[in-house]
């Protein structure tokens, strides 16, 4: 379909950052002159149609953008969190892990009473205290053996416990 005769000055137009619905826009073949009209419903469907059917050579293979969108968001990190508390009393608690296998990655935020604490565990590297030392805190105890980790909390205290395994607090 050729174009009519009549022309529009098009840099007289007003510079736009949205198209209404159901307005049409323009289109032509600059080797032919040939073109048509089209909605903005109908472009955004073949657009979006193209987008999610053209598959595209990626790292992981030739995937089209809803595969790999997939694939990312079933590779997530995982982690398990638990929130720890104590009221009036001291309180102590045992964090176990399925079996003496487990890595027992742990990260351990404790709040004992405005005081904070902050450790990291695991099976090979014990515990290690990140924040500063306080004789307030009294430090998780792991035992690699027992698969457990023993977490004192004062009074009024909280911790958040984020563990990379299920585990069974009591």
């Amino acid at each position: 379909m050729s174009l009519p005769e009549e022309s529009v000055a098009a840099n007289t137009l007003p510079e736009v950052t949205t198209i209404p619905t159901g307005k049409k826009l323009i289109f032509t073949d600059p080797d032919t002159n040939e073109g048509g009209i089209i909605t903005l419903e109908n472009l955004s469907k073949q657009i979006l149609q193209n987008l999610t059917s053209q598959t595209f050579a990626l790292d992981q293979g030739n995937l089209t953008l809803l595969q790999a969108l997939n694939q990312l968001n079933s590779k997530r990190f995982k982690a398990n969190s638990y929130i720890i508390y104590s009221d009036g009393s001291t309180k102590t608690v045992s964090v176990k892990w399925g079996d003496t296998n487990s890595h027992m990655t742990s990260f351990l935020l404790i709040d004992n009473n405005r005081i904070t604490s902050l450790y990291i565990t695991g099976k090979l590297s014990g515990v290690t205290e990140i924040s500063k030392k306080t004789e307030y805190a009294v430090p998780p105890v792991l035992d690699a053996s027992s698969a457990t980790l023993k977490v004192t909390l004062g009074s009024w205290s909280t911790a958040l416990l984020i563990c990379l395994e299920s585990v069974t607090i009591s």
